[in-house]
């Protein structure tokens, strides 16, 4: 399989700020997922490495290490961390040599014993959907472009809780092992809402989709209840229990965890 790679913006300064020099980009959550998950779930290949030198070092839960760009020879496939593809499945033709949005080239494949040329703009170049990211608040931007489709990705799975209220579709409240006392009210008019493993939802609290929630222990109460665009992540904050203990972004249309 061919590896892939996350390539960091080479100065990212103010606007990825608090993150520059701290975090990569590519660990930021567009959407439910990480940008370096939504490629890998995107392109069907594990990434083993992210590129970049602002967040040299940086270390701290199943993210791979960090190298210099220039360092890289194919077969690769490199990703720009700064674009959130969507969830749609992108199939890579033997002639592809870049993946487009408009304009701007988002990923470049590196054909065998050649040295990857972030300039390169040689070879077939194939359009891919999804949302370009030219700073930390255009996180929100890719929530809300996002989420309802993230979130639609897990209809058919898990169950719906009993002696809940759900208003819309009750095939759109989905639980993955979460724990839900009756008497809570689901919205899932807007969008679905997906609740993992270790998430506690309390009688008297209202959620409304599309919302997600996975992987942190959480208890969601009446006066906690979650509302529109809720994930794991949305506007972005430091290190907080949301999935895995990434950094995410919370909206402002959200209440704090």
């Amino acid at each position: 399989m061919i590896p892939l790679y996350l390539l960091e913006p080479e100065a990212p300064g103010g606007k990825w700020a608090p993150f520059t020099g701290v975090r990569p980009i590519a660990e930021l959550r567009a959407g439910l997922w990480r940008i370096r998950e939504r490629w890998s779930r995107s392109l069907g290949l594990e990434v083993a490495g992210i590129l970049g030198t602002h967040a040299a070092g940086f270390h701290e839960f199943d993210e791979p290490a960090t190298s210099a760009p220039s360092a890289l020879v194919g077969p690769a496939v490199v990703a720009a961390s700064w674009f959130a593809p969507t969830a749609q499945a992108i199939p890579l033709a033997l002639e592809t040599r870049r993946l487009v949005h408009g304009e701007a080239t988002v990923a470049w494949i590196v054909p065998a014993g050649e040295r990857f040329d972030p300039t390169s703009t040689r070879g077939r170049a194939v359009a891919v959907n999804g949302v370009p990211l030219a700073g930390t608040y255009s996180l929100l931007d890719a929530l809300e472009k996002l989420l309802l489709e993230d979130c639609a990705a897990f209809r058919g799975r898990g169950s719906s809780p009993s002696g809940a209220l759900i208003l819309g579709d009750s095939t759109d409240v989905i639980s993955l092992g979460a724990v839900v006392e009756p008497g809570v009210v689901f919205d899932t008019r807007s969008g679905p809402i997906v609740l993992e493993a270790g998430v506690e939802v309390r009688h008297g609290a209202r959620l409304e989709g599309p919302f997600s929630r996975s992987q942190a222990p959480l208890r969601v109460s009446p006066s906690s209840s979650r509302r529109r665009w809720g994930a794991s992540s949305s506007m972005p904050t430091a290190s907080g229990p949301s999935a895995s203990s990434v950094s995410s972004a919370r909206s402002p249309r959200c209440s704090s965890c």
